[in-house]
C-alpha cells in the first residue's frame, strides 16, 4: 500500500512539472512581426519557432605537398564532417527575444528565420528591434534593407591562396607601406621590393572556416519531461519490491 501511494505521489509531482513546463512555453508569445517584414520576398517563420541555431568553426592549416597540390583555402575547403570543428550555440537565435543594449531600457531584438534554405546552401534571416522586453511592439526602424544569411556549408578564408610559391611581407601600417605584392606569384616583381620576401615550399596554408546548422528543438523539451516521468516511476516501482 505504501509503495502504491509513493508511486501515485511521484507521478503527481512529475505530471505537475510537465504541466508547468507546458504553461511556461505557452506563455512565451511569439515576437510580433514588424509591418515591413511582409515586403521582403521570403517566407519567414513568425509563429511557433522552435529551431535552434548552432555555430561551427575551425582554424586550421594545410601542409602543401607540392606546387601542384589542389588544396585551396577558399570556399568549401573542408567537409562539415571534419572532427576539428567546434560547435556552440549561436548568439543569433530564430524567434528569441533578447536585449540589444541596456537591460532596463532596451532596445530588444529578435531574428526571423526563413522557412526553407536557398539553392546556394544558405538560410535567410532578418533582424528586428522592439521597444519592450517581450518583443511585442516593433520600433519604427525598417531593417528590411539589411539582409543576412546563415551559411550552411563551410566557408573558408585563408592565406596564401594556393600551394604555389608566393610573395610575402608585412601589411601596410603606420610603420610603413608594407609589401605591395603580398600574395602574388610573380617572383621577379616580389624580389624587386625590399619589403617583400619570396616564399617557396615547404610551407603551410592557414585558414579559418565556419558554418551554421539549424536544428529543431521541440522534441528535446517534450522528451525531457517524459523521461523525468518514466524515470521517477521506474525508481518507485523498483523500490517497492
Amino acid at each position: 500500500m505504501d509503495a502504491e501511494r509513493a508511486c501515485i505521489h511521484t507521478m503527481t509531482k512529475a505530471t505537475s512539472l510537465i504541466a508547468c513546463l507546458l504553461v511556461c512555453f505557452a506563455e512565451c508569445a511569439d515576437p510580433t512581426p514588424p509591418k515591413w517584414l511582409s515586403k521582403i520576398p521570403v517566407r519567414f517563420r513568425t509563429k511557433g519557432e522552435t529551431r535552434k541555431v548552432y555555430y561551427h568553426d575551425y582554424d586550421g592549416s594545410h601542409k602543401c605537398a607540392s606546387e601542384s597540390d589542389p588544396f585551396r583555402p577558399q570556399g568549401e575547403c573542408v567537409s562539415k564532417d571534419d572532427p576539428h570543428f567546434s560547435k556552440s550555440q549561436s548568439r543569433m537565435q530564430c524567434g528569441a527575444c533578447v536585449v540589444a543594449s541596456d537591460p532596463k531600457f532596451g532596445p530588444w531584438n529578435t531574428w526571423f528565420c526563413a522557412e526553407n534554405t536557398e539553392q546556394n546552401n544558405t538560410l535567410r534571416y532578418q533582424y528586428a528591434e522592439y521597444t519592450d522586453d517581450k518583443c511585442q511592439h516593433p520600433n519604427d526602424w525598417d531593417f528590411s534593407r539589411d539582409p543576412y544569411w546563415f551559411n550552411l556549408i563551410p566557408d573558408c578564408n585563408g592565406y596564401p591562396s594556393s600551394c604555389k610559391a608566393y610573395c610575402d611581407g608585412p601589411l601596410p601600417s603606420r610603420a610603413g607601406p608594407g609589401c605591395p605584392h603580398r600574395g602574388s606569384n610573380d617572383e621577379q616583381q616580389c624580389k624587386e621590393n625590399m619589403e617583400c620576401s619570396w616564399k617557396t615550399l615547404p610551407f603551410h596554408l592557414s585558414f579559418s572556416t565556419n558554418y551554421y546548422t539549424i536544428e529543431d528543438a521541440t522534441v528535446t523539451v517534450v522528451d525531457m519531461a517524459l523521461e523525468l516521468l518514466y524515470s521517477a516511476v521506474d525508481i518507485r516501482i523498483q523500490n517497492s519490491f
